[in-house]
């Protein structure tokens, strides 16, 4: 009798397995970068008219790397200021950011993009081949499957910001 009552329960097990809506994959990848821009964050010297109020974050593109920042790390600081992460739809009307991400779809937006950020003194993230030499400061790179970056020296002097040395020292190539 329980032989029996088990072979018609597992049918039903399955059925409503089925029925169940899986849980979304992990989004590795954005949950990678947004280690990455914390810790960026904390590696970097803005100069001391940045070092009040809240430190913001924007996100141009990428609407899995901008969930992830606010999971993880909306409620944390840099320095004594509290983080704030907004997602920007485009670089019309850019706000005071301490940092700002862009994605490989906007990418051609940075010669707009960094006449609005260098005089602000933000941090660009990019992840494009051509990130630095287009005005990126920070640069996500794959290399042999890896998720990497390089730090543009000159871009971050020109933007009034100093690079860390232990920054530095982990990217996988620092572009003069």
């Amino acid at each position: 009798m329980k032989r029996l009552i088990i072979l018609l329960l597992v049918p039903l097990f399955f059925l409503s397995a089925a029925d169940t809506p899986q849980l979304d994959e992990k989004n590795t990848n954005a949950i990678i970068k947004s280690s990455y821009v914390y810790n960026f964050c904390k590696l970097i010297s803005w100069p001391q008219s940045k070092n009040n109020g809240n430190f913001i974050i924007g996100v141009l593109g990428d609407p899995g790397l901008y969930k992830q920042l606010i999971s993880k790390y909306s409620n944390k600081l840099i320095g004594n200021q509290p983080i704030e992460i907004i997602q920007l739809l485009g670089t019309e009307q850019m706000p005071n950011l301490h940092v700002l991400f862009v994605s490989r779809s906007r990418v051609t937006n940075m010669p707009a993009i960094s006449n609005k950020t260098q005089k602000a003194h933000t941090l660009v993230i990019a992840e494009h081949p051509d990130g630095i030499k287009n005005g990126a400061t920070l640069n996500f790179v794959v290399i042999d499957n890896q998720l990497k970056f390089e730090v543009g020296e000159t871009n971050a002097s020109d933007y009034g910001l100093t690079i860390g040395i232990t920054l530095k020292s982990l990217a996988y190539k620092v572009v003069k």
